[in-house]
């Protein structure tokens, strides 16, 4: 069995995976395409996700609550990234505390536009 790859930053130093992420999935901002990508990485490296119950989001509009989404026992998850209302407090409380917050942000005039 061959060993993986070492992943390479793009300007071709090395570079490290971060296996615990919240990615903030802001509408109008490419953020669909992006969360694909992580739930496809998710998926590859064994990772757990917080997952909705019964929408596709995670209580947005509302406030994140433990009834929108599926539960762990030890609350173990590595990646969130369904639509969810940002509140580091409430999230801080269901992911590990060395987990990195990513968005993608639009110009404000730009999604006028779109």
């Amino acid at each position: 069995e061959q060993d993986e790859p070492k992943e390479q930053a793009i300007d071709g130093g090395n570079c490290e995976p971060k296996n615990n992420f919240v990615f903030i999935k802001v509408h109008k901002a490419g953020s669909t395409t992006a969360m694909g990508i992580f739930l496809r990485y998710g998926y590859r490296h064994n990772l757990t996700f917080v997952l909705p119950r019964k929408t596709p989001s995670l209580g947005w509009p509302a406030q994140l609550h433990e009834n929108f989404y599926i539960p762990l026992q030890n609350n173990a998850y590595n990646i969130l990234t369904h639509h969810t209302v940002y509140n580091r407090e409430v999230i801080g409380k269901i992911m590990p505390t060395d987990s990195y917050y990513l968005a993608i942000l639009r110009h404000p005039i730009n999604i006028l536009k779109s």
